[in-house]
C-alpha cells in the first residue's frame, strides 16, 4: 500500500512517490478518459441474458447509499444493448474485461437509482381532463372570508383551489362527467370490506395485487372455519415454533396498529380547529400544556392553520429558577463576568444570561456552550463567547470557583482544546475578535499573582533569579531495563500542548509571528498591547529556547523598543485612561526585557549594545515620575522595571555605566531618606531596589570581566564569533562604591530601631530593611579583598560596630514579634493542598491570589524570611570574616561588650520553627520555598561555625534540619548541596553528640539488639551484630563524605555555575534562570543514588558476563550501605517519606551488582543489618510490592532478574534467600509465588536456607491458608515428583507441606475430586517421609525436625477420609 504525502514534503518526494509506483506495476485506482465533445456516455450491462423490462436486482443493492457525483445512467434501446452485448462475450473470449471489477462495485448515485423496478402501468386506467366552457378561466377576486379549511383532509389546499372546489361552475368546470375507471378503484378501495392485515399484495402484481390479496385472504377464511378450534391452535403453535420471535413480535405490532387504524377509521370525525388548551405535543406533560400560547389563533389568518407550537412555546413566561436538589452533576453556567450562576437564582431576561439552550429557564452560559459561540459566524456573539471566557479563566485561576464546582476548569477546557480555539481566533480579520482572543489567551497563559508575588521577592537575596516555567522532564532514577525502545514517533500538535502548552504555542502554532503582526499591522488599543507584551514575556519565561526564538525573531525587539520604550514621548492633551499606547513608554515592555535578559548573559549584551537599552535605563531613572507625564502608577512601575533590568545586567557586570551618571542623584536621594519606614508604600520599594542595584554594583567594582569580540555581518547585525581573552577593567572600581557605606549604615540603624520599638503596632515593611542588610553583608564580604594592612583593621572595627547596633535590638518587643511569625509565614510547616487548578502542561510558580495576605506564606504580608535570611547571613558572614565574634562571650543582647552570635541562635520561636521543620514529613513545595531553604541553610551553616564551644545548642536538630535541607533546594542553588555534604551531613561531631542512652533507647526499639547468625555461601558463620555496625559507619564517615561527593561529580558544572551567584562572581555568571520550576535536585532516597548507578553502568554489560568490581566500587558500595544503616538506625523518621518497597528494590541492587559482591564481609554485615529493620512486623505491613517504583516497570521484573541471579552466583547464600522469600509471603500477589514453581524451579534445589535462619517469622508464609488451587497443584506436584525436598529447600517443604494437607482435609465440598486423588496417590506413594508429613502434619514448629508438628494419631475426622477412600 502506498504512502500518502504529508505536508512539508517537497517536489523531490511526490517524484520519489510516482517513480515507487511505476515500478510496482500496479493497477491505479483511477482512469483519466479522454471523451469528445457531444459524445454521449453509454453503460454496459453486466448480466449475461437480458430481460423483457428494465429490472434491477435488488440483492446487490448497498445498503447505505454512498455519495458521489457520477451521472445516472441513460435510456439505451433494446437493440443497441444486444450488440453491445455481443461485443462484449467477443471481446472476453480473447481478455477479460478491464472494467468488469468496477463496474461490479461500483457504488454511485446513478448506479442506485437505476436499481430501481418500475411500476407496471400497462392495465392502469386514466381520464382525459374535463371539458370547459370558457377559452380562459374568468379572473375573479379570492375572498378570505368565504373560503373555510377543508377538514376533511390533512393536505394543505391553496386559496384558489379551495375556491375552485366549492365553486366549480364558476371557472368553466362541468363536473357531469361520469366517473373515470382510476376513480371507481378508488372508491372501491375504500369500503369498510375487511382486508388482510399482513398481506398488501405489493408483490404480486402492480395492478391487481390488493384483488388478489383480498381472494388469498377469502382462502384462508374458508380453511380456517372448516377446522376445529383445537385444530387452529395446533397450526399456530406449529407455525410459531417456525418463525424466528422478531418476526413474530413484528407481526403482532402490525396487526395492532392496523385495529387501531381501523377503529379511528370508524370513529366519528373531530372538529378540526386547534385548540391550544387540549393539544399537547410529543414530550410535553399536561403540566405544560396548561399553560395557554399568548397567541390566540384566527381563522381568517393565511397559512395559520397548522399551528407550530415549539415555536409559540418560546414566547411564554419562563418557569421560576429552582435548585433541584434530584439533580447532580448538572453543567455549571458562568455569566459575563466569570461569575457561577447558581440554579435558583432569579435573573432578569433583559441581562442577556436567557438563551434557547437545554434549561431555557437557567440564566448564564455553560462552557460548552461559550465554545460553541466562540466559533459563530457572528462576530459580536464570537467576542462576547472569548471575553466570558478570559473572565471565567481568571476567576479560577485565583481559585474563587474551587469550591463550587466538582472538577477543575482549567485541565477542562485546556483538554477541550481552548488553546486551538483561541488561536484560530488570533487569525481572524476582525480587530474585536483578535483583541478578544488576545485577552484570553493571556488570562490562561499569564499568571498575573506569579508576577506579584516575584516582583515583591526581587530584591531579595537572590530574588532575582527565577526557575524556567516550562513542565518538568523527570527522568526516572532506577534501574535501566534494557530493551526499552528509546526512539518515539513525532507528537502531534495536540499531544504535544497535553504536555507542554506554551511549547506548543510557541514551536508549532506560529504565535510569536502572529503576535508580531498584530503590533505592527493591527496595532489594538492599549489594554491588547499590554497582553500581547505579557504573553511575550511568558513565552520567554518557559525556557531559554524560547527566549532565544523571541529574541531572534526579526523585527519583533526593534518595534517593541521603537513605539513602547522610546527615549522622548509627548502626554499633552492626553486624558486617561489611555487608549493609544504607541509611542509610550511602557513597564510591560521593560518587563520583557528584563525577562530576556534573565535568560542570558549573550542577550544582554546585545541588547545593550545593538538596541540602546542602557541609553534607555538611564533615560527612565534620571527622570523623575512627576515630570515624566505618565500617569502615576505607570510611572512608577516603569522604574521600578527599570530598576530591576539594571540589577539584572549588574549581575553580569553590564550596564555599570549607568552607576556613574547616576551616582550623583543617589548620593541626593539619600539625604532625604530620613524616615523612609514611614513613606508610602512606592517609595519604599523604590528605595529597596536601588539599594539592591547598589549592592550588585559592589559585586562589579570588585571583579573583572572578559571582552566580547563582534563582528558586523553584510546584514548589519553584530553577532559574536569569539571571546577574547583580554581582561579588561570594570567601568567603576572600588573607590566609587566605597562612599556607599555611611548613608546605608545610617538608614538601616535608623530602620532597625523603628523595627524594635514599632512593629508589633505598625508592621511596617521589611522591604528596605532587607536590601540595606544584604548590601553590608556583601560590602564587608567584598572589602576583604580590596583592603590591605590598616584599612582592614578598620573595617574589622567597623563591622563589630555595626554588628552591635544591630544585635541590640535582639531582643526587643518588635524583633520578638518578627520571630513569632516565623511558623505561621513557612512553607515547610504550613502545608497547602495541592492547587485545585493545576495543569501539568502549564506550571506555575504557586501563587494564585492577587492579594498580598493570601500569597503564599513565605512572601505573604509581614513575612519574616526575607528579613531573617537577610539577618542571619549578615551574622554567619561578620563571624566568618571576623573570627573574634566566634570567641565572644556569650551575654545578653544590649550590654557594652561584645556579644556572642550565639544571641541569635536562641530565640525559643526559632527553635521551636526548627524543630517542627525537622520532625516534618511534607511542605508546600514551589518556587517560593527556595527563599525559606537559604533561611535555614544559613541558621546551620551559623549554628555549625559555633559548635565548638560548649554553647547548649542542640546539634542534633541542627543535623537533622539539615538533612531536611538537603532534599528541599531546588535547582539553581547546587552550590549548597556541595557545601552542606561537605561540611554539616557527614560530620561525626552531630553523631557523637548523641546519648547513650538515647541510642540504646532507639536500638531497643527497633530490637536490633540481640545478633544475627548467617552461613555465607563459603559455609563462613558470620555475628551480626547492631552495635558494631553503627560503631563502624560512624568511624568511616570521612570515607563516606568522599564516596558521595564523588558520586556527584558529574554535576561540578551545576555547582560552580550556583557558585557563582553565592560569591558574586560577574564574571562567571551566565544567566538568571534555573530549571525545573519548582522541584528538588535531590531526592528524598538520594543515599541509594550511588548504588542505584553502579548497578546501572554493569546491567548493560549483560548478565552473561562475568564483571568484578573495583576496589574503588567495592568501597563504594560499603560506604552508600553503612550510611543507609546508620540513617536508618539514627535518623529513621527523616526516611520515612520513602516507601519501604523503594527502600527495599534499591537494596536489591547489591545483589544485581557484580557477581560475588555480595559475599563481601561488610557487604554481606550491612545487607543482614538493612534486612533486620526493613523487616520489623510494622514495617512489613507496609510493604507493597504493587506500587509504583521510579526506574521500573514492575517489582515484579526486578524480582524475575533476582532469581535469576540467585540461580546463576548465589551457591545457596542464606542471605540472599532471605531477601528471595520476602515476596513470598502469604500476603503479597500469588505471581511471585508462581515464578518460583513454575519458571525457575531449578532455585528449589538451591535455596537450602535453614529454618533458624529465616529471618521473617514462618507464620507469613502459611497465614492466611493457599485459597489458589493451581498453585496448590504446583506445590502437590513438586512434592510428589521429588523436585521439592526437605534437604534442599526446608522453608519451601514446609510451606508446600503446610498449604497441601490443609486443602486436602478442608471440609468445604469444594474440589472434592482433586482432593481425594492427591490423597489416594500420596497413599499409593512409596515416599513414605512425605506421607507420613502430608497425613500426619499438625502445625508449624521450627524445633522440631523439618520445622513440623505431627499427630501421634490421626484424628478421627481425617481417619474417616481416608478410610472412605480405601474403600472406594
Amino acid at each position: 500500500m502506498q504512502r500518502r504525502p504529508k505536508p512539508g514534503e517537497t517536489e523531490e518526494d511526490l517524484l520519489e512517490f510516482q517513480k515507487q509506483f511505476l515500478a510496482q506495476k500496479t493497477t491505479p485506482s483511477v482512469s483519466v478518459i479522454s471523451k469528445k465533445p457531444g459524445e454521449k456516455r453509454t453503460i454496459e450491462k453486466q448480466d449475461d441474458h437480458t430481460e423483457p423490462r428494465d429490472v434491477v436486482q435488488m440483492d446487490a443493492l448497498p445498503t447505505t447509499l454512498p455519495a458521489s457525483d457520477h451521472v445516472p445512467p441513460t435510456k439505451k434501446s433494446r437493440f443497441k444493448a444486444a450488440q453491445e452485448q455481443k461485443a462484449k462475450l467477443k471481446q472476453a473470449r480473447t481478455q477479460p474485461p478491464a472494467s468488469h471489477d468496477i463496474d461490479k462495485h461500483d457504488r454511485s448515485t446513478g448506479t442506485v437509482l437505476a436499481k430501481i423496478i418500475e411500476r407496471d402501468t400497462h392495465n392502469a386506467r386514466y381520464s382525459l381532463p374535463g371539458h370547459v366552457t370558457l377559452p380562459f378561466p374568468a379572473l375573479s377576486q379570492v375572498d378570505n372570508t368565504s373560503v373555510q379549511a377543508d377538514a376533511s383532509t390533512k393536505k394543505k389546499k391553496s386559496l384558489f383551489a379551495q375556491q375552485v372546489a366549492s365553486a366549480p361552475e364558476k371557472f368553466g368546470i362541468v363536473s357531469d362527467e361520469p366517473p373515470s375507471v382510476l376513480q371507481m378503484d378508488t372508491k372501491e378501495s375504500n369500503t369498510d370490506e375487511e382486508m388482510p392485515s399482513i398481506i398488501d399484495g405489493s408483490g404480486l402484481s402492480a395492478t391487481f395485487g390488493k384483488t388478489e390479496a383480498h381472494k388469498i385472504h377469502e382462502e384462508n377464511l374458508n380453511c380456517l372455519s372448516q377446522m376445529s378450534e383445537e385444530e387452529v391452535l395446533e397450526e399456530q403453535r406449529k407455525l410459531m415454533q417456525t418463525l424466528d420471535p422478531k418476526l413474530v413480535a413484528f407481526l403482532k405490532a402490525k396487526k395492532v396498529a392496523s385495529d387501531g387504524q381501523t377503529e379511528h377509521k370508524h370513529e366519528p370525525e373531530r372538529d378540526s380547529v386547534w385548540k391550544p388548551d387540549n393539544k399537547q405535543t410529543p414530550g410535553k406533560s399536561s403540566q405544560d400544556t396548561e399553560v395557554p400560547v399568548p397567541v390566540e389563533v384566527k381563522k381568517d389568518w393565511v397559512h395559520m392553520d397548522d399551528v407550530e407550537y415549539d415555536k409559540l412555546e418560546w414566547m411564554k413566561d419562563l418557569p421560576a429558577p429552582s435548585a433541584d436538589s434530584t439533580k447532580t452533576g448538572q453543567q455549571a453556567r458562568f455569566d459575563f463576568h466569570g461569575n457561577l450562576v447558581h440554579d435558583d437564582a432569579d435573573i432578569p431576561v433583559n441581562v442577556g444570561l436567557h438563551h434557547h439552550g437545554d434549561e431555557p429557564e437557567r440564566a448564564g452560559y455553560t462552557l460548552e456552550e461559550l465554545f460553541t459561540l466562540a466559533r459563530s459566524t457572528n462576530n459580536q456573539q464570537r467576542v462576547l463567547a472569548l471575553n466570558t471566557l478570559s473572565k471565567v479563566i481568571k476567576q479560577a485561576k485565583e481559585g474563587n470557583l474551587e469550591k463550587m464546582v466538582q472538577t477543575p476548569i482549567l485541565p477542562g477546557i485546556i483538554d477541550a482544546g481552548v488553546i486551538f480555539l483561541l488561536r484560530w481566533s488570533l487569525d481572524d480579520s476582525v480587530e474585536s475578535v483578535v483583541a478578544a482572543a488576545v485577552v484570553a489567551l493571556n488570562s490562561l497563559l499569564v499568571n498575573h499573582a506569579d508576577e506579584l508575588a516575584q516582583g515583591k521577592v526581587f530584591h531579595w537575596y537572590q530574588g532575582h533569579r527565577v526557575a524556567c516555567q516550562a513542565p518538568a522532564k523527570p527522568e526516572d532514577v532506577g534501574i535501566k531495563l534494557p530493551g526499552e525502545s528509546e526512539e518515539k514517533p513525532e507528537e502531534t500538535d495536540a499531544d504535544l500542548a497535553k504536555q507542554d502548552l506554551i511549547l506548543a504555542l510557541g514551536s508549532r502554532m506560529n504565535l510569536i509571528q502572529r503576535l508580531t503582526y498584530i503590533l505592527r499591522s493591527v496595532r489594538p488599543q492599549a489594554p491588547v498591547v499590554i497582553a500581547v507584551l505579557q504573553l511575550l514575556a511568558r513565552l520567554c519565561r518557559h525556557s531559554k529556547q524560547l527566549a532565544y526564538q523571541v529574541f531572534n525573531y526579526k523585527g519583533l525587539l526593534e518595534l517593541v523598543i521603537k513605539e513602547f520604550l522610546p527615549i522622548t514621548w509627548d502626554m499633552k492633551g492626553v486624558q486617561e485612561p489611555v487608549s493609544n499606547v504607541y509611542g509610550v513608554p511602557l513597564k510591560e515592555a521593560m518587563r520583557l526585557i528584563c525577562t530576556l535578559c534573565q535568560a542570558g548573559k549573550n542577550m544582554a549584551t546585545v541588547l545593550l549594545s545593538r538596541f540602546q537599552i542602557e541609553e534607555r535605563l538611564q533615560r527612565f531613572l534620571l527622570t523623575d515620575t512627576k515630570s515624566s507625564g505618565l500617569p502615576g502608577p505607570e510611572a512608577h512601575g516603569l522604574q521600578m522595571e527599570c530598576l530591576n533590568t539594571w540589577k539584572v545586567c549588574l549581575t553580569y557586570g553590564l550596564a555599570d555605566g549607568i552607576y556613574i551618571e547616576y551616582y550623583s542623584l543617589i548620593i541626593e536621594q539619600f539625604r532625604h531618606y530620613d524616615g523612609v519606614l514611614d513613606r508610602p508604600r512606592e517609595d519604599q520599594d523604590r528605595v529597596a531596589a536601588l539599594v539592591s542595584c547598589l549592592e550588585t554594583a559592589v559585586c562589579v567594582a570588585t571583579s573583572q570581566r572578559k571582552t566580547q569580540t563582534f563582528k558586523h555581518s553584510q546584514d548589519g547585525d553584530s553577532r559574536e564569533v569569539e571571546m577574547s581573552e583580554d581582561v579588561a577593567m570594570a567601568t567603576i572600581n572600588w573607590t566609587h562604591v566605597a562612599d556607599l557605606i555611611q548613608p546605608i549604615r545610617i538608614m538601616l540603624r535608623s530602620m532597625l530601631s523603628d523595627l524594635a520599638n514599632s512593629f508589633q503596632i505598625k508592621k511596617q515593611s521589611l522591604q528596605v530593611p532587607i536590601a540595606c542588610l544584604n548590601f553590608i553583608t556583601t560590602y564587608y564580604v567584598h572589602c576583604q579583598t580590596q583592603l590591605h594592612g590598616a584599612d582592614i583593621v578598620n573595617s574589622l572595627q567597623e563591622m563589630e560596630q555595626i554588628y552591635t547596633d544591630c544585635i541590640q535590638h535582639w531582643n526587643s518587643i518588635g524583633f520578638s514579634s518578627i520571630l513569632s511569625l516565623l511558623s505561621m509565614k513557612s512553607n515547610f510547616l504550613q502545608c497547602k493542598e495541592k492547587c485545585f487548578e493545576e495543569c501539568s502542561c502549564l506550571p506555575e510558580c504557586g501563587n494564585s491570589s492577587m492579594q498580598e495576605d493570601q500569597f503564599v506564606p513565605v512572601v505573604s504580608s509581614q513575612s519574616p524570611c526575607g528579613f531573617l535570611t537577610a539577618w542571619y547571613r549578615m551574622v554567619y558572614s561578620f563571624s566568618k570574616v571576623h573570627r573574634g565574634l566566634q570567641s565572644a562571650k556569650q551575654q545578653s543582647a544590649g550590654e557594652a561588650s561584645l556579644v556572642s552570635p550565639l544571641v541569635v541562635l536562641q530565640s525559643p520561636d526559632l527553635w521551636s520553627y526548627l524543630r517542627k521543620v525537622a520532625k516534618g514529613t511534607s511542605h508546600h513545595q514551589n518556587c517560593f520555598t527556595r527563599l525559606e531553604t537559604l533561611l535555614l541553610y544559613f541558621v546551620v551553616k551559623l549554628a555549625t561555625i559555633m559548635s565548638s564551644a560548649d554553647n547548649g545548642v542542640d546539634m542534633t536538630v541542627v543535623h537533622q534540619v539539615s538533612l531536611r535541607l538537603l532534599t528541599s533546594i531546588q535547582y539553581g542553588d547546587e552550590y549548597l548541596i556541595h557545601d552542606l555534604l561537605s561540611t554539616l551531613i557527614f560530620s561525626p561531631v552531630y553523631f557523637r553528640l548523641e546519648s547513650t542512652e538515647a541510642t540504646t533507647v532507639k536500638l531497643g526499639e527497633m530490637t536490633l539488639s540481640a545478633p544475627i547468625h548467617l552461613h555465607t555461601a563459603t559455609a563462613e558463620q558470620i555475628a551480626v551484630v547492631s552495635e558494631q555496625l553503627l560503631n563502624e559507619a560512624q568511624q568511616n564517615l570521612n570515607s563516606i563524605r568522599a564516596c558521595y561527593l564523588a558520586a556527584f561529580s558529574h554535576s561540578e558544572q551545576q555547582v560552580m555555575a550556583s557558585r557563582s551567584h553565592y560569591v558574586g562572581d560577574t564574571v562567571a555568571t551566565d544567566g538568571c534562570f534555573t530549571s525545573n520550576i519548582g522541584e528538588s535536585v535531590m531526592p528524598k532516597d538520594w543515599m541509594f543514588l550511588p548504588l542505584i548507578e553502579l548497578y546501572n553502568k554493569y546491567s548493560t554489560v549483560g548478565a552473561e558476563v562475568q564483571n568484578i568490581l573495583s576496589s574503588s566500587q567495592l568501597d563504594s558500595v560499603r560506604n552508600v550501605l553503612r550510611w543507609i544503616y546508620l540513617m536508618e538506625s539514627c535518623r529513621t523518621y527523616l526516611l520515612e517519606g520513602v516507601s519501604v518497597t523503594l527502600k527495599l528494590s534499591r537494596i536489591m541492587c547489591a545483589f544485581l551488582t557484580g557477581n560475588d559482591m555480595f559475599l563481601d564481609r561488610t557487604v554481606h554485615c550491612f545487607l543482614a543489618g538493612l534486612l533486620r529493620v526493613y523487616t520489623k512486623p510494622a514495617i512489613l505491613n507496609k510493604m507493597d510490592f504493587s506500587e509504583h517504583i521510579p526506574g521500573l516497570p514492575s517489582f515484579y521484573d526486578l524480582y524475575v532478574s533476582l532469581l535469576l541471579q540467585y540461580e546463576a552466583v548465589s551457591f545457596g547464600d542464606s542471605l540472599f534467600a532471605c531477601y528471595i522469600l520476602i515476596a513470598l509471603q502469604q500476603r503479597h500477589s500469588v505471581l511471585y509465588r508462581k515464578a518460583i514453581w513454575t519458571e525457575y524451579a531449578g532455585i528449589l534445589r538451591t535455596l537450602a536456607l535453614p529454618l533458624n535462619e529465616l529471618l521473617l517469622p514462618v507464620q507469613l508464609y502459611l497465614e492466611p491458608e493457599e485459597t489458589n488451587v493451581e498453585l496448590i497443584r504446583l506445590y502437590y506436584q513438586s512434592l510428589y515428583g521429588g523436585t521439592l525436598r526437605p534437604c534442599w529447600c526446608p522453608v519451601l517443604y514446609l510451606v508446600a507441606v503446610h498449604h497441601v494437607n490443609r486443602f486436602m482435609y478442608t471440609q468445604d465440598r469444594t474440589h472434592t475430586k482433586l482432593k481425594c486423588s492427591m490423597m489416594s496417590q500420596i497413599l499409593k506413594s512409596n515416599n513414605e517421609v512425605l506421607e507420613k508429613h502430608l497425613k500426619m502434619y499438625k502445625q508449624a514448629d521450627v524445633t522440631k525436625d523439618f520445622g513440623m508438628e505431627l499427630y501421634e494419631t490421626l484424628p478421627a475426622i481425617r481417619r474417616t477420609f481416608i478410610d472412605s477412600l480405601k474403600i472406594s
